[in-house]
């Protein structure tokens, strides 16, 4: 992923939460699952199924934008 995010110029942080500390904030229930959170830490969007392929398909919109 980080390599994708480099590849195209995009400045976003990408985190993976190894020890789920941050899952149970989130309300995470099934894996993989991506979530995009605000500046505020609100999350704004919530991919549960196929989390990479659509992750990428998301980050290629924004660039797109």
């Amino acid at each position: 992923m980080q390599g994708f995010l480099e590849e195209n110029g995009l400045d976003i942080n990408v985190v993976l939460d190894e020890d789920m500390s941050v899952a149970g904030t989130y309300g995470v229930r099934s894996f993989p699952t991506t979530i995009s959170i605000n500046k505020k830490g609100e999350a704004v969007q919530r991919i549960c199924r196929n989390a990479f392929i659509r992750a990428n398909g998301t980050a290629l919109w924004l660039f797109e934008e």
